[in-house]
């Protein structure tokens, strides 16, 4: 690389942004940029890489990263790629790469760093070093539960054919954990990664699973790639992760946000166990069966309420149903619990943005307790009930046609039937005790529950799940 000096033999800079701007869980935002200074008479260039702290009110902390002077005949360039970690900072992944002249090819090999960025401060490695990287640094994608990383690197070169893209997980020190070949990381869950090609991978990088690749959104409604249709992803558990998707978030505007706003309650298919997810479906199932021939229904509950019939309600049941795991639930209270729209989640709306769904779920809101389950009130229109679970709240059963005294399934089906309530009417809590003649508020609401199981659905039912 020539080393250009002005006419007038001043020394001078040359600064370009190279990653960024990302916003961390910290709350900052942070770029990352290259910085040569030349010096007149011909002294050897300095190149180094800096990354700025930029805080809300836009003051800002320059952070030195690393700096190399020139070396022979070649220059230096710094390239590199920004992630957050967790809510301490940002993880800064970068490469020095000789930029030789094209009449000089003995210049040094590149060289690898890792910094990792708490405050204003950085702590500098020796990177991800990864057999068979040709060109560039690993670019960190995802963020795992346990604080390690998982990205993505390049093999081979256009010279020996097509370039390799290759995924690496590795952990804040540049370790390398596991690699698989000819793949790219799309979501981190709970027990691996969901790759590009749909394919779903362990911890350890074993394959473990295969779907169509799909894009998420927001509440995990995924739309397949090339396709309109939209399918309820609800056995894709995210991980617990400021930033479990490519890009951040599902929006893919690389600001980290708490993850998952809405988490799938835990299924195990094909087992003899019997997880959450199995047994509220089943009970979603017997309620459906239900409300279109229950000849109680009318009097102990319809024609108490006004705006709802039974016909209206075995329609909203028939929706494809959102149950989610609300202690693992980050969406903000007033998106989780309120319908869409800026004057449902804001002006008419009980909950703000200040808490989570999980907040209020595990009771840790101030002057509240824990709650077995809470629904969108009203539902979103055209959409089925949206419920979050306390999972130790549903009953590891699954609803029969015929139960015995005592049975689980029944008070499943008991807690969906109140719950849907919610969702199909708009009612509060304190609405439907005063319509059934119970105590109200703050007498417990589970005796809506109770109300229900022991005059439409089943007098056998049992009253706590005892799992």
């Amino acid at each position: 690389m020539p080393k250009a000096i002005p006419p007038n033999e001043q020394d001078w800079d040359v600064t370009y942004p190279i990653a960024g701007p990302i916003v961390a869980a910290d709350g900052y935002a942070y770029v990352a940029y290259d910085h040569t200074q030349y010096f007149a008479g011909g002294a050897t260039p300095i190149q180094s890489v800096h990354v700025i702290r930029i805080g809300s009110s836009g003051a800002y902390t320059d952070i030195p990263i690393q700096e190399a002077t020139w070396p022979n005949n070649c220059g230096w360039r710094y390239q590199g790629n920004l992630i957050t970690n967790a809510d301490t900072g940002a993880l800064f992944a970068f490469e020095r790469t000789p930029a030789p002249p094209p009449d000089y090819a003995d210049c040094p090999q590149p060289v690898e760093g890792l910094a990792t960025i708490t405050g204003t401060t950085a702590t500098v490695t020796s990177g991800v070093q990864v057999p068979g990287m040709t060109m560039g640094p690993v670019v960190p994608a995802l963020q795992a539960e346990d604080g390690s990383f998982v990205g993505w690197y390049i093999s081979g070169t256009w010279d020996s054919g097509t370039p390799q893209v290759n995924t690496v997980a590795f952990d804040a020190s540049g370790s390398v954990l596991w690699t698989v070949q000819n793949e790219v990381p799309m979501i981190a869950i709970e027990d691996g990664i969901i790759a590009q090609s749909g394919t779903a991978y362990d911890q350890n990088g074993n394959a473990v699973a295969t779907d169509k690749a799909r894009t998420t959104a927001w509440n995990l409604n995924s739309y397949q790639i090339g396709s309109v249709d939209q399918t309820l992803a609800k056995l894709i558990r995210i991980t617990k992760s400021w930033w479990p998707f490519s890009g951040g978030n599902s929006s893919g505007n690389s600001a980290a946000t708490q993850q998952p706003w809405y988490a799938a309650l835990q299924s195990c298919p094909g087992t003899t166990n019997i997880c959450p997810q199995e047994a509220i479906m089943s009970a979603l199932a017997a309620l459906k069966s239900l409300a279109q021939s229950c000849t109680a229904c009318q009097y102990w509950v319809f024609d108490k309420l006004s705006g709802i019939n039974q016909s209206n309600f075995s329609s909203f049941l028939s929706r494809p149903p959102r149950f989610w795991d609300g202690t693992k639930s980050y969406a903000p209270a007033n998106v989780g619990f309120c319908p869409g729209g800026f004057f449902n989640q804001t002006i008419f709306c009980n909950y703000t943005g200040s808490y989570k769904v999980r907040d209020y779920i595990l009771g840790t809101v101030p002057n509240t307790s824990s709650q077995d389950a809470m629904a969108q009130t009203p539902a979103d229109a055209g959409k089925g009930m949206q419920v979050f679970f306390h999972p130790d709240s549903i009953c590891n059963a699954l609803s029969v046609s015929n139960p015995q005294g005592g049975d689980k399934g029944v008070l499943n089906q008991a807690v969906l039937f109140h719950e849907a309530l919610h969702g199909a009417t708009g009612s509060q809590d304190i609405t439907l005790q005063s319509a059934f003649g119970l105590p109200t508020i703050p007498a417990p609401t589970v005796n809506i529950t109770y109300y229900l199981e022991g005059h439409v659905i089943y007098g056998a039912g049992a009253s706590t799940c005892g799992n």
